[in-house]
């Protein structure tokens, strides 16, 4: 009687994983690209009139609110910085849903973010009294330290804090003591910049987007948008992942002139290009598929085939 059970028992356990699994498992919202940024619709350089955007990639959507800078650790949860006071971060994803994450002092807006491997998160504001957050990966203001800035990045350790400074150059604090860092280097126009794993930096400035070594010292040319027919444009916001560099190469002017470039980082070869619906880019998050571990839906389907397996095995013996 014990044995016939067994089946029975194993057919029970299989609908419970896919019963409970499956709906965590939609939860999980997958997407190729992110990019934030704002579209002037009047005016151009004159009194413009503008709107944020966040546009997604695969699947494709375009959002038209007040999400300034997006930021990401492991490339699947994107959070957002938006253009609010008092400060508050949220997590958006590629349905339209914003979560809440934080949200901060009334007098303080953000001004930039950047999130560190292990999740915890940085934010530069702007108001009365400016200062660099440091906020725990779960939404936890730990510590709080005086900067002036729009634009930071956090390196590879986590804690060093490389912030655009009035000059265009780009200066260093740890974010983890408040201690003030060496400059990193003295540079004539910033768009962007990105810390790399191994402590080069990326910076984007006009048509280019340059590499400069850990010690500061320029590298190379990476990308050149003279190269791909695009001089009349300008390299935003970058990344890079997987040895593909993003460049989102802006018309100030005009979104219909914008696109999303992916060339290779080993010698500029163009990849692909899409349509940017933005005249400036703040930041690209691109989905961090190739490292990914598995998602709870594949885990269920794996449990799936080892019931249906075992069943199949037992039933066989029972015969």
């Amino acid at each position: 009687m014990r044995t016939r059970l067994i089946p029975w028992l194993l057919f029970v356990a299989l609908v419970f994983t896919v019963a409970f699994a499956a709906p965590i498992s939609q939860a999980q919202q997958v997407f190729d690209v992110v990019v934030s940024g704002r579209d002037v619709f009047g005016g151009c350089f004159i009194i413009p009139f503008s709107q944020a955007v966040v546009q997604w990639y695969d699947p494709d959507r375009t959002d038209y609110d007040d999400v300034a800078m997006i930021a990401s650790a492991d490339g699947r949860r994107v959070l957002a910085l938006l253009f609010e006071s008092p400060l508050r971060i949220v997590e958006i994803r590629p349905d339209g849903t914003q979560l809440p994450f934080y949200s901060g002092a009334p007098s303080a807006y953000g001004m930039s973010m950047s999130i560190a491997s292990n999740g915890t998160v940085f934010v530069a504001t702007g108001g009365p009294s400016p200062e660099l957050l440091r906020i725990s990966a779960v939404g936890t203001l730990e510590a709080t330290y005086p900067l002036t800035t729009s634009n930071i990045a956090v390196g590879a350790d986590g804690c060093t804090i490389y912030y655009r400074t009035g000059a265009n150059d780009i200066g260093r604090i740890n974010g983890c003591t408040g201690a003030a860092l060496p400059d990193f280097t003295a540079l004539t126009l910033i768009n962007d910049f990105e810390v790399l794993s191994d402590g080069q930096v990326l910076v984007s400035s006009g048509t280019q987007v340059a590499l400069y070594n850990a010690s500061g010292a320029f590298v190379r040319v990476v990308a050149d948008l003279h190269s791909y027919g695009l001089g009349d444009r300008e390299a935003d916001a970058i990344t890079v992942h997987g040895g593909v560099l993003f460049i989102a190469a802006v018309d100030r002017c005009s979104a219909a002139n914008s696109l999303l470039l992916r060339v290779a980082f080993s010698d500029g070869s163009e990849i692909s290009r899409a349509a940017l619906a933005m005249t400036s880019a703040y930041a690209i998050v691109v989905n961090n598929a190739a490292l990914a571990i598995p998602t709870l839906g594949e885990v269920a389907f794996a449990q799936l085939v080892f019931a249906l397996a075992a069943g199949g095995a037992l039933m066989l013996k029972l015969r």
